[in-house]
Order: C-alpha cells, then sequence, then structure tokens
C-alpha cells in the first residue's frame, strides 16, 4: 500500500513545482512608448506647410531646451503626409523640454512627462502631461497626429 501512494505523492510534487515557474505565471511583455507626430498646417487655410512648399525640411529643428542639445526626428513624406515625428520620448521615466525652430524662430515648445511603468509583467508608458505652448493645436485622436496651427 505504500509502495502506491509514494509515485502519487512524487507526481503531484513535481506538477506542484512545475506550475509555479515564474515564466509560466508571468510571461513578459513590452509596450514601446507611442511616437509623437505632428502635422504642421496654415492656421487659415489647413495646408500642410511642406506640402505647400511653405517649408523646407532642413529648415526644421528641435531642441532641448535644457542643454540646447538638437533632437534627431523622423520626417514621415509617404503618400505627402509630411508630418515630423518623435520616437525618442517616454523610454523611460523623464521630462523632456523641447523647441521646435524654423530657421531659428521658434514655433512651439513640447513639455513632456512620461513615466516608465510595470504592471501584471508588462512595461509600458504613461504620460502624466504633455503640454504644447506658444502655438495653437488640435489632437486628431484617430491619427495620432498633433496639428500645429501656425
Amino acid at each position: 500500500m505504500r509502495f502506491l501512494l509514494l509515485p502519487g505523492f512524487i507526481f503531484l510534487f513535481l506538477t506542484g513545482l512545475s506550475s509555479c515557474s515564474l515564466e509560466n505565471d508571468c510571461p513578459t511583455c513590452f509596450t514601446p512608448p507611442e511616437p509623437f507626430n505632428f502635422e504642421l498646417v496654415d492656421k487659415e487655410t489647413g495646408e500642410n506647410l511642406f506640402s505647400n512648399g511653405t517649408y523646407e525640411l532642413d529648415q526644421i529643428q528641435i531642441i532641448n531646451i535644457v542643454d540646447e542639445s538638437t533632437i534627431e526626428y523622423d520626417f514621415i513624406s509617404e503618400n505627402n503626409i509630411n508630418i515630423i515625428q518623435l520616437k525618442s520620448i517616454g523610454w523611460e521615466t523623464e521630462i523632456v523640454n523641447y523647441r521646435f525652430d524654423h530657421s531659428g524662430n521658434e514655433l512651439f515648445k513640447l513639455k513632456v512627462d512620461a513615466v516608465r511603468k510595470n504592471d501584471d509583467c508588462c512595461s509600458y508608458t504613461e504620460y502624466n502631461e504633455v503640454v504644447i505652448s506658444n502655438v495653437e493645436y488640435e489632437f486628431v485622436e484617430e491619427t495620432g497626429v498633433f496639428k500645429i496651427k501656425i
């Protein structure tokens, strides 16, 4: 009789150990931060300022206000969409203060308070505050684009 109980006990014990594995209980997932997309448009007509030739890409600079360094960005021209995309914000907990310039003149400022979080084994970015100042704008939820009206 003892012989029959022992294999059953060992089986239950080993099954119990394997079900407590962290890998099975908590698969790691990672969600990168959403990029910030900006379309610069004419305040009166709504026309994209790159599409109509008013602005040239080499005239745009994004400056870190804290240390005056230049921030890299992508320019998406595919299908004549012509938007500026920032992918560098939110990879870590940070507050960024950027200035968008055209030919050395300030267009607007961007302040973002980003917090990188971990919850239920997943990491993601939460934005506590996003402030665009010194310009009129609207956020288009369907496209995720800030339309900056200049």
